[in-house]
C-alpha cells in the first residue's frame, strides 16, 4: 500500500509539472513578441561548449570531438588526429588561429585551424582530471579541474597551480576580471599573485561578472555587487539558475528555473524579454554570438535565442477608439490623436500617456475628440476633427478653431506644403489654408468629372512638385507648377488610402489589396503584400516601414523586397509609425509598441562556400575547384554566418558579369560549363533579409574532355551496381539477424508471460486453500507448489540463471557468479550496493542486464576475469562491468546481431539511459549503464 501511494505521488508530481510546463509554454507563446526568437539547431546531449572565431564560425566541444559549424555543415575537424585521446572535449577557447581544448582525462591540447594539427600542451597530471572551466584571459589560459586551478602561459610554456578547498568550483569571467565560484562562496582571483579574495559567502544559484559589477542570483532575488563590495538586491519573480554576461555592456542573459531565457538590463535592473527554451536542467554551456543571439548547449541539444526588444506603452481611454495617429512637434514631443478619445501626449521617459488639460477644455464633446489627422507646424499642432480644424500653440497653450465658408464634414489626411495646409475632404476635394496670412484658399477640385473625383482619400506631393491624389474615382497626377493633370490607371480598382515616394518610385497603399509600386509616370512595377490593408508608410533611409492590419513590414525600396518584422504578425496597426530617438513607435488600438531600429539594421555577415561536392568527393573551406570535364557536376553548399534566423537567408549568384540568378535553398548545382576558368560571385542575405556586401567568390576550372569512353561508363555502372548489390546483401544479412534476434526475444517473452500467468494462478489457488481449512488442502497446496516449481524450472532452462526468479538481487547475484565461474571456468567478482525497496521489475531488469553483459564479456571479448559492480550514486543506479578481454569487434560491425546486446539496448531505452562500451587503459573493456532512480527512502 505504501509503494502504491508513493507511485501515485510521483505520478501526481509528474502530471503537475507537465501541466505547469504546458501552461508556461502557452503563456509565453502568446506573450513573447518575437515569433521565431528560439531556433533549434541540433539535438543530442553531448554538446559541452560553444565559441565563435574571428570569421564568425561557430565551434562546438563534443564528446565525439571538435566540431566546426557555419550554418550549413557541422563537421568534426579532429578526424585526422589519429590515436590521440581527443574523443571527449569538455571546454574550448578560441585565440587567433588556435583552438585550445580541455579534455577530462588527457589534459590541455591546442588545435591549429590552418595546419589542422593538434598538440598536447599539458597532461592531466599537471591540470588535474575533469576540467570544468577553460578561459583565455590577458594572454594566459586559466584552467579549473576539481579543486586545482592552473594558469598556463602558451608563449613561455610555463604554468602555475593553486589548490582550492574541496568543493564544486567553476570560473566566471568577462575577459578581464576572473571569479572562482563555488556553491557557497565567490572569490575574486588575482592572476598576478594567484590569490583569492572572498566577495560573497552566502548560498546562491548563479553568477556573472561585467566590468565593475558582479551579478548574483539567490533565492527570489538578483543582487548587484560592486567593486567596493556594496550590495544591491532586488526581488524577482523566479529563481535564476544560470547567468551569462552579454557582449553589449550593461546587459545579461538569465536562465530561470521555469525554463525561460531572459534578457536583462543591469542599470536599472529590468527584464527586457523572456523566451521559453525548455528544461533548465543539464545546461552544459551558455554563449552569446557577435549578433547578440544566446546559444544554449544542454541535454536537449543546441538552440539559440534571438532577442528583439519590443516595448509597449499601454493606453487607456475614456471612450472606445478606432485608431490612433502620431506626430512630433518642433521640440520632439510625441503627440497622439485618437478617433474618439481626443489628444494625448506620450511621456517618452516614463513610457506612458499624459493628458493635455488645455486641449481637453476645447475638444470637449465626442465629435471633437474624433481626431482625423495631426500635423506639426513650427510650434503649433494642427488638429483635424469631425467638427473642424484647430490650431494649437504648444508654447502659449492656446487653441484656435478655424472658421470656413464650407462644411467640415468628412475631413481626413492633412499635411503642410510651402506654408499651406492641405486637407483631404470627402466632398470638396483638397482644402487649402494659408498659414502665413491665415486665410482659406480655393480648394483643389477636379471640374468636368463626377463627384467621386472630389471624394479624396489620400494625397501626396512628391519631390518633383507632383501632386498625387487618390479619390473614389481613381488616381490623378497633377503638376503643381503647370496645373496639368492626368489620370493613372491602376486596374483592377482598389481603394487607395495612403501614398508616398522613395527611390524614384511611388507607393500606393490600399484597403485589402496591399501596395502598388509605380514609376513616376504611373506605370505599375510590382504589387506587394496582396490582401493586406495598408494603414501608413514611414520612410527611413532606403526603407519603408509599412503599417498593415496584419503586422509591421520592412520594405527595401532599392529592390522592393518586403519582410515581416519578427513578432509583429498579430499587430493591427492603426496608422503610420513614428521615429523617435532611433526607436520606431507603432500605434495600435491597445497601445504603442516601440522597436529599436538598430535591431533591424543590416549586419553584413560573411557569405561563404561551406562545401564543394565533385566526383572527387566533398571538400571544405576551399575557394576553387577543378573539374575533369564539362560533364562533371559541381555542387556548392552556401552559408551566411548569421545564425539568428536561418530561414530568412536567400542567395543569388552570377558567372562573370552575367545576370544575377536567384537560388532556391542554399546550394548551387552546375554542370555543362565550358572548358576554361569561371569566376562565381555569390551574394546572401542576413537573417533580416538584407543583402550582405561581403560577397563570396569561387573559381571553377574545367579541363577539356579527354577520358569518357563507353567502356569507362560501363565499368562505372558495373561498379555502382556491384556496390548497390553489396550494400543490399549487407542490409539483408543485418535484417535477417535482427529478425532472428527479435523472434528469439519474443519467444522468450511469451514463455515468461505464460509461466508468470500459471504461477500467479497457482499462488491464488494456494491462498484460497490456505484460508479454507478443508480436508486434503495441504496435499493440494503441495501439488500446486510442485507445479509452480516445475514451471520455474522450465522457464529457467534447466538451471541457467538468466532471470531473477523470485529472488532479490542480493541473493540472485551470488548465484549468477557461481554459475558463471563453474560453467565457463572464469573468475567473477560482484559488488552490490543498492538501496532497499527496489521494484521487482527494476531488479529483474538489472539482473538480466548483468547476465547479458557478463555473457558478452565471456563470449565476445573472451574475458577470463570479470568485475560486476552495482551501486547507487548521484540519484542513479550504476551497472558497471570491467573485464580483461579483447575489443567488442563483433558489436561494431553493425551486421551480426547479438541477442544479448539487443536486450541490453532495450533495457537501456526502457529507462532512458545510455549504454557505453569503452576500452580500459590497463587492458580490457568497460561497459557502463546508468539508470536514473530517486531513492524515496532517504527523503523519509
Amino acid at each position: 500500500m505504501e509503494k502504491q501511494t508513493n507511485k501515485l505521488d510521483v505520478d501526481f508530481r509528474i502530471y503537475t509539472h507537465s501541466v505547469l510546463a504546458a501552461l508556461i509554454l502557452i503563456v509565453f507563446c502568446c506573450l513573447s513578441l518575437p515569433a521565431r526568437a528560439v531556433t533549434q539547431h541540433f539535438t543530442g546531449s553531448d554538446f559541452h561548449s560553444i565559441a565563435q572565431d574571428e570569421q564568425d564560425i561557430i565551434w562546438f566541444a563534443r564528446q565525439s570531438g571538435l566540431y566546426r559549424y557555419d550554418g550549413t555543415n557541422l563537421r568534426n575537424v579532429l578526424t585526422q588526429s589519429g590515436d590521440k585521446p581527443l574523443n571527449w572535449i569538455h571546454k574550448i577557447a578560441l585565440v587567433d588561429n588556435f583552438v585550445y581544448l580541455a579534455t577530462p582525462r588527457s589534459g590541455l591540447w591546442r588545435f591549429d585551424k590552418i595546419t589542422q594539427q593538434v598538440e598536447q600542451l599539458l597532461t592531466s597530471q599537471v591540470t588535474g582530471r575533469n576540467i570544468q572551466s577553460l578561459e583565455w584571459i590577458n594572454g594566459q589560459i586559466v584552467l579549473l579541474a576539481n579543486e586545482q586551478l592552473t594558469l598556463y602561459n602558451p608563449v613561455a610554456k610555463t604554468y602555475q597551480s593553486l589548490m582550492l578547498k574541496p568543493g564544486n568550483w567553476h570560473l566566471v569571467t568577462d575577459g578581464e576580471r576572473v571569479l572562482v565560484a563555488g556553491t557557497q562562496s565567490i572569490h575574486a582571483l588575482d592572476l598576478a599573485s594567484l590569490k583569492l579574495e572572498t566577495i560573497w559567502s552566502e548560498p546562491y544559484f548563479a553568477t556573472a561578472v561585467q566590468g565593475d559589477t558582479v551579478i548574483i542570483s539567490r533565492d527570489q532575488h538578483v543582487c548587484l555587487l560592486s567593486l567596493d563590495n556594496s550590495k544591491h538586491c532586488l526581488p524577482v519573480d523566479n529563481n535564476k539558475v544560470d547567468i551569462l554576461s552579454s557582449r553589449q555592456a550593461g546587459f545579461v542573459w538569465m536562465i530561470t528555473e521555469d525554463g525561460l531565457a531572459e534578457y536583462w538590463q543591469i542599470a536599472p535592473l529590468r527584464r527586457l524579454g523572456a523566451y521559453f527554451v525548455g528544461s533548465n536542467e543539464f545546461i552544459h554551456s551558455l554563449f552569446e554570438d557577435k549578433a547578440g543571439a544566446l546559444w544554449i548547449a544542454s541535454y536537449q541539444g543546441v538552440q539559440s535565442v534571438n532577442h528583439v526588444e519590443f516595448g509597449l506603452i499601454e493606453l487607456s481611454y475614456d471612450y472606445p477608439v478606432q485608431h490612433n495617429v502620431l506626430t512630433l512637434d518642433n521640440e520632439d514631443n510625441i503627440w497622439m490623436g485618437t478617433l474618439g478619445a481626443g489628444i494625448y501626449q506620450i511621456d517618452w521617459q516614463q513610457k506612458r500617456q499624459r493628458s493635455v488639460p488645455w486641449l481637453e477644455a476645447v475638444l470637449a464633446d465626442y465629435h471633437s475628440k474624433r481626431i482625423r489627422s495631426l500635423v506639426s507646424y513650427q510650434y503649433q499642432i494642427i488638429i483635424v476633427t469631425d467638427t473642424g480644424v484647430f490650431i494649437a500653440d504648444t508654447v502659449k497653450q492656446q487653441v484656435i478653431k478655424l472658421g470656413a465658408p464650407f462644411s467640415f464634414n468628412q475631413l481626413g489626411l492633412a499635411s503642410v506644403w510651402q506654408n499651406t495646409l492641405l486637407i483631404a475632404s470627402k466632398q470638396n476635394g483638397i482644402l487649402r489654408y494659408d498659414l502665413l496670412n491665415h486665410t482659406w484658399l480655393e480648394p483643389i477640385v477636379y471640374t468636368g468629372s463626377n463627384d467621386l473625383a472630389n471624394q479624396v482619400n489620400a494625397f501626396y506631393i512628391d519631390s518633383q512638385q507632383v501632386l498625387w491624389v487618390a479619390s473614389n474615382d481613381g488616381i490623378v497626377k497633377t503638376h503643381m507648377l503647370t496645373g496639368k493633370s492626368e489620370s493613372i490607371d491602376l486596374s483592377p480598382y482598389s481603394q487607395f488610402v495612403v501614398i508616398t515616394e522613395a527611390s524614384d518610385k511611388v507607393y500606393f497603399g490600399t484597403v485589402g489589396n496591399g501596395v502598388y509600386v509605380t514609376d513616376r509616370q504611373g506605370k505599375v512595377i510590382s504589387h506587394l503584400l496582396k490582401s493586406k490593408t495598408i494603414r501608413g508608410f514611414r520612410q527611413y533611409k532606403n526603407e519603408l516601414w509599412v503599417s498593415t492590419n496584419q503586422g509591421l513590414y520592412r520594405l527595401n525600396t532599392l529592390d522592393d523586397e518586403v519582410y515581416l518584422v519578427e513578432g509583429t504578425g498579430d499587430w493591427s496597426l492603426a496608422s503610420a509609425t513614428l521615429i523617435k530617438d532611433k526607436f520606431l513607435l507603432a500605434p495600435t488600438k491597445s497601445g504603442v509598441y516601440t522597436l529599436a531600429i538598430q535591431s533591424q539594421h543590416a549586419s553584413n555577415p560573411n557569405v561563404i562556400v561551406s562545401s564543394v561536392s565533385t566526383l572527387q568527393g566533398v571538400q571544405y573551406g576551399v575557394n576553387s575547384v577543378e573539374l575533369s570535364s564539362s560533364r562533371e557536376l559541381v555542387n556548392l553548399s552556401l552559408a551566411v554566418l548569421d545564425y539568428r534566423d536561418p530561414e530568412n537567408h536567400r542567395f543569388r549568384y552570377r558567372i562573370g558579369q552575367s545576370q544575377w540568378q536567384d537560388i532556391i535553398g542554399n546550394s548551387i548545382a552546375l554542370t555543362g560549363l565550358e572548358s576554361g576558368k569561371h569566376l562565381l560571385e555569390i551574394q546572401g542575405t542576413d537573417s533580416l533579409g538584407y543583402w550582405s556586401n561581403r560577397d563570396a567568390y569561387f573559381k571553377i576550372s574545367v579541363k577539356p574532355p579527354w577520358y569518357w569512353t563507353p567502356l569507362a561508363q560501363f565499368l562505372y555502372a558495373g561498379f555502382l551496381f556491384a556496390l548497390c548489390t553489396f550494400i543490399y546483401w549487407l542490409v539483408q544479412i543485418r535484417a535477417h539477424g535482427l529478425r532472428s534476434a527479435k523472434k528469439l526475444l519474443h519467444s522468450e517473452l511469451l514463455l515468461k508471460q505464460k509461466t508468470d500467468s500459471l504461477i500467479n494462478l497457482n499462488l491464488k489457488q494456494i491462498e484460497l486453500l490456505a484460508k479454507n481449512a478443508e480436508v486434503g488442502a495441504l496435499d493440494k497446496i503441495a501439488d500446486l507448489t510442485e507445479m509452480s516449481l516445475q514451471q520455474l524450472s522450465i522457464k529457467n532452462r534447466q538451471g541457467v540463471p538468466d532471470s531473477i526468479g523470485s529472488r532479490s538481487l542480493e541473493t540472485a547475484v551470488p548465484i549468477l557468479v557461481r554459475y558463471l565461474e563453474n560453467e565457463f571456468r572464469c573468475q567473477v567478482n560482484a559488488q552490490v550496493h543498492l538501496p532497499e525497496g527496489l521494484d521487482y521489475e527494476l531488479q529483474a531488469d538489472i539482473y538480466r542486464a548483468l547476465y547479458e553483459v557478463a555473457h558478452l564479456s565471456i563470449f565476445e571479448a573472451r574475458s577470463r576475469h570479470i568485475d560486476l559492480i552495482l551501486r547507487f550514486y548521484n540519484q542513479k543506479i550504476w551497472l558497471i562491468c570491467n573485464d580483461d578481454g579483447d575489443n567488442f569487434s563483433k558489436l561494431r560491425t553493425h551486421i551480426n546481431i547479438d541477442v544479448g546486446f539487443l536486450l541490453l539496448k532495450q533495457i537501456a531505452e526502457k529507462y532512458q539511459s545510455r549504454l557505453e562500451f569503452s576500452r580500459r587503459k590497463s587492458r580490457g573493456n568497460s561497459v557502463t549503464m546508468a539508470i536514473h532512480y530517486v531513492d524515496t527512502t532517504q527523503d523519509e
